[in-house]
């Protein structure tokens, strides 16, 4: 029957976890869970962990890349909400990923780090041994605590890390406390073939000691480099850590935490510390959160092993030890080299990896980071619209800039910059512009959303857990798909009316599937087609059994453009036959209707005293200068920004933005991308000359710091003193 995976899930919960029914003893393992992770808490003394948190101090600075800084200011001052996760790079098993009593999570946290950071800079995606640390470092045992210097030092030492598919790699100390004083698996008996070289490894501390938006800011940025953060925090005291474990043993993974309320505690014997993964965060969600994977396993509840933390929270939290403020939270990274050519290997990256312009074009950069000045690499193109490359090749970390020509084509067009294997892929818009038909076309708005229209046994618009997916693990974007079939003699509908305006110039389907299959791959006996009704049903497309997937894949485009002005309806078709079989993923369907688009002029405008103007004023009368902007078409493009005054006298003056002033010459007020600008003050002065002054206010959309009058867009207004 339909949901197969979730009938044999419950079975087997039954057979293999009896002991988790209802009532008095399903309390009683909650209790003993919540002791044993209890017991994993890193509790060494006040000096260790002093010692600890001085090293951190004392760690280089984590790398904030500007480019990235300076796109996450835009997307502030614009109020662009993002989101981040690093999750899928890490290989884990959520009930795997469990410290048990050994407090040993900085290790945990640190093998997250190492993992995602060898999928991301050698596309290698592999769970690596925490085992390998507990066994072999012998210096001071695991389980008794530790901190991401420890990891970053003795890995640095070792110089490999291993797998945890080897013999004896896999975490076999879950059951062990600090006096046990060593690992159940002694060095030797851990098989270190194969493995992956490391020739560089450091602890990176991430700066969050000054304002909250620029600890926010910081923490946003390394996520942006596809490095993962270790994040280690200390609670005071028993009762604050009670609160926290309440959370996690209670609480699902939609609920948010925040520290907050440890503030100021006093640090007493029940006081102690832990280290966790920060893989992503959330500014889409009503409150923003970070995304947090920790090392307890994955109870009911909290089926990933994840927990979220409210974003707004006291960075600068501390306890109180006596009289003395103790930091509680600390952010670190590693700077990581893998190997596979020998020590002393280059390793390149570039960011970001994805650009996209408008019909206009515009400028861009490229941000190369390589693990040497020493390392030499070159960049080479796609597409002959992508001009005036400043750099084809250099040495060490550099800035590449470039520029893109304006589409004059009806369709988006792709190109890209190529540096030694990392590729940065940029995405133009024709001189069409496409928006989706279609209501819930991702099926994120659930039942509530009564545009889709189902025929069949079972309800199709479904709130997928990731493990109910095989071929897909996850819905492809959000929580929610349409599934189709799984049952015998299915036959499921599922379909959409729309209208396609009779001013579209083009229109398109697309679509995301997964299929998974317990049918015979000799022949098809469970279908999928895709359906158009005009009148008549029209197959556009048919899959089936034989088309099973691995993951989430795109359907080509069907070109719908003989429906233009007409209505039609959308329809999935599933009928599959009476033995084994078939599921049928749907998510994010696309009706994209193509309008012409017609780029519009960024609009300056300056104002007088609150008006376009001309005004009379006084000798010595306060006269208020303010400007506004709208880009049009071309926001973020780099531009030349002047602010200039033509005086009585018939010279120039220009404003200076370091002095907050006019002065002679004439030069940019300021060069970079174009933004949307209200009505803002820029001068207020009372000792205009008598004559007319005239201020002009204009970008220029050659950012080269001259005065180019065939790109520029300017607006003046007139003051005369008398």
């Amino acid at each position: 029957m339909k949901k197969i995976t979730l009938v044999v899930l419950c079975l087997l919960s039954v057979f293999l976890f009896p002991v988790t029914a209802t009532g008095s003893q399903a309390d009683t393992l909650s209790s003993e869970y919540l002791n044993i992770i209890n017991q994993s808490i890193m509790r060494p003394g006040m000096d260790i962990i002093r010692e600890w948190t001085q090293r951190t101090k004392e760690a280089p600075e984590a790398y904030i890349d500007p480019i990235i800084a300076n796109e996450l200011s835009e997307k502030k001052l614009s109020r662009t909400a993002t989101q981040v996760s690093l999750l899928s790079h890490l290989q884990y098993v959520p009930s795997e990923r469990d410290q048990g009593s050994c407090g040993n999570c900085w290790n945990w946290a640190g093998q997250g780090v190492l993992g995602i950071a060898l999928d991301v800079n050698k596309g290698i995606k592999d769970r690596l041994s925490t085992q390998f640390v507990n066994s072999c470092k012998l210096d001071r045992y695991a389980c008794c605590g530790g901190w991401l210097e420890d990891f970053a030092k003795w890995y640095a030492g070792q110089k490999i890390t291993v797998p945890w598919s080897n013999t004896n790699a896999s975490f076999t100390d879950g059951n062990a406390q600090c006096q046990n004083d060593s690992s159940s698996i002694g060095c030797g008996a851990l098989e270190t073939n194969p493995n992956y070289e490391i020739t560089s490894i450091e602890a990176a501390t991430i700066d969050t000691s000054s304002t909250q938006s620029q600890a926010i800011e910081n923490i946003k940025n390394l996520l942006a480099q596809n490095k993962a953060i270790w994040f280690g925090f200390f609670l005071p005291n028993q009762n604050d850590w009670s609160q926290f474990l309440d959370f996690w043993g209670n609480q699902n993974e939609d609920v948010l935490w925040s520290f907050d309320s440890s503030q100021g505690h006093q640090w007493s014997n029940g006081g102690g510390g832990h280290a966790v993964l920060l893989v992503g965060y959330n500014e889409n969600a009503p409150e923003p959160y970070w995304i947090l994977l920790n090392s307890w396993g994955a109870p009911a509840g909290r089926p990933n092993g994840l927990f979220r933390m409210k974003m707004d929270m006291k960075y600068d939290l501390f306890h109180v030890d006596g009289t003395k403020q103790e930091q509680a939270l600390y952010f670190q990274t590693l700077n990581i080299q893998f190997g596979g050519g020998g020590p002393g290997e280059c390793t390149y990256s570039v960011y970001p990896t994805t650009a996209t312009f408008d019909v206009n074009g515009g400028n861009g950069s490229m941000s190369v980071n390589v693990s040497s000045n020493s390392c030499a690499w070159t960049v080479s193109k796609t597409g002959d619209w992508i001009t005036n490359i400043s750099s084809s090749s250099g040495n060490g970390n550099s800035t590449v800039t470039y520029e893109v020509s304006p589409n004059t084509g009806n369709q988006q067009r792709q190109g890209s910059l190529t540096l030694l294997g990392r590729t940065l892929t940029i995405t133009q818009d024709g001189t069409i512009a496409e928006s989706n038909l279609l209501q819930n076309a991702g099926f994120e708005e659930g039942l509530s959303n009564v545009a889709w229209t189902e025929e069949g046994y079972y309800e199709m618009i479904y709130r997928a857990p990731c493990f109910t997916l095989g071929a897909a693990e996850c819905a492809h974007n959000g929580v929610w798909v349409a599934w189709l079939g799984g049952y015998d003699n299915a036959y499921d509908l599922l379909v959409q009316t729309i209208a396609i305006p009779s001013s579209a110039v083009s229109a398109t389907l697309r679509f995301w599937y997964a299929i998974e299959t317990w049918d015979r791959l000799d022949g098809i006996y469970d279908v999928m087609g895709v359906l158009v009704y005009n009148g008549q049903w029209n197959s556009v497309l048919q899959l089936s059994n034989m088309d099973w997937t691995y993951d989430w894949t795109q359907s080509n485009k069907i070109d719908l453009s003989a429906f233009i002005g007409r209505t039609i309806t959308i329809g999935f078709l599933v009928i599959s036959d009476g033995s084994s079989t078939t599921n049928f993923y749907i998510d994010d369907v696309e009706v994209l209707s193509g309008t012409s688009v017609q780029p519009t002029s960024p609009i300056p405008d300056i104002k007088a005293n609150g008006h376009d103007g001309p005004i009379t004023v006084p000798p010595a009368t306060a006269v208020s200068i303010s400007l506004g902007l709208k880009t049009g078409s071309f926001l973020g493009q780099n531009a030349d920004w002047w602010v200039a005054e033509a005086t009585p006298s018939g010279t120039f003056n220009y404003y200076n933005l370091s002095t907050g002033s006019m002065v002679p010459g004439i030069l940019p007020t300021y060069q970079g991308p174009l933004f949307d600008l209200g009505n803002t003050q820029l001068l207020n002065s009372s000792d205009l000359t008598v004559g007319t002054h005239t201020f002009y206010f204009g970008v220029d959309l050659k950012m080269n710091g001259s005065l180019d009058m065939d790109s520029i867009y300017y607006d003046s207004v007139n003051v005369d003193v008398q």
